[in-house]
């Protein structure tokens, strides 16, 4: 069977936070572009949308590179709840880490209406998340994902907590665990499923944050989708650059 693939990569080069160890956009731009190649040179006929996240327009020439670079370049800065949400991490700077979460969601959330509205998921079995900046290593396979069993199915990384700083989480919100949401993937039959997740993902992050609490992405997903359709991958074959600190960490 010819299996095709959509790789959804998420970006934002223009960071909010000042202090990030890759505090440039020419540095962000050449990470995203690594990104980028490495997915064409793992799997060579993919499809890759590109949502870029970033406050404000980037500058036409990042644009031109990102445009060549990917098959479909999804800019999100004129969204409203992208706005809305930068407008609210400024008077509260000290939220990023939780606040980049609902950012990155809210272009998962465009990527998935532009990926109904023009049909793009008819036309591939199976597409995955993939975080820019972040790099497919030696120990990524695409024929791992090249099966039957997984149709239906969603591919994470699912960690359990085990640490009593984490209880907050379980005791507060229900929640004992979460999703690497690095790279991740589903059986392209699932779209309106993970559209609908992520639209109700966003409208919890936004409660939680009006209550003064936090939490991500990573928990909401795992609170959200029924365990019976999660595939555990314990080895998801990416490198990650943690951005406050430059270290690198492969997963």
């Amino acid at each position: 069977m010819d299996y095709k693939f959509l790789f959804i990569i998420t970006s934002a080069l223009l960071p909010f936070k000042n202090g990030s160890f890759h505090n440039l956009s020419e540095d962000r731009l050449n990470q995203t572009l690594q990104t980028i190649e490495t997915v064409r040179e793992k799997v060579p006929n993919s499809t890759i949308l590109l949502v870029e996240c970033s406050e404000f327009k980037l500058e036409d020439k990042y644009r031109k590179m990102l445009i060549k670079s990917s098959d479909i370049f999804l800019e999100c800065c004129d969204d409203d709840s992208l706005k809305r949400t930068y407008e609210n991490l400024h008077s509260n700077p000290n939220q990023f880490d939780f606040g980049k979460s609902i950012l990155e969601s809210i272009g998962m959330r465009n990527a998935f209406e532009k990926i109904i509205k023009d049909k793009i998921f008819l036309y591939h079995h199976r597409i995955f998340k993939l975080t820019g900046r972040y790099y497919l290593n030696e120990n990524f396979d695409i024929n791992d994902y090249c099966s039957r069993c997984l149709m239906n199915y969603y591919v994470f990384n699912v960690c359990k907590f085990n640490d009593k700083n984490l209880e907050y989480f379980k005791d507060l919100m229900g929640i004992d665990g979460q999703l690497t949401t690095g790279l991740w993937s589903f059986c392209s039959t699932l779209i309106y499923d993970i559209y609908e997740t992520y639209k109700k993902s966003i409208q919890y992050m936004d409660w939680v944050l009006s209550i003064g609490n936090s939490i991500d992405i990573e928990r909401c997903l795992y609170k959200f989708i029924d365990e019976k359709n999660i595939v555990n991958m314990k080895v998801l074959g990416i490198t990650q650059i943690h951005g406050p600190t430059g270290e690198i960490y492969n997963l």
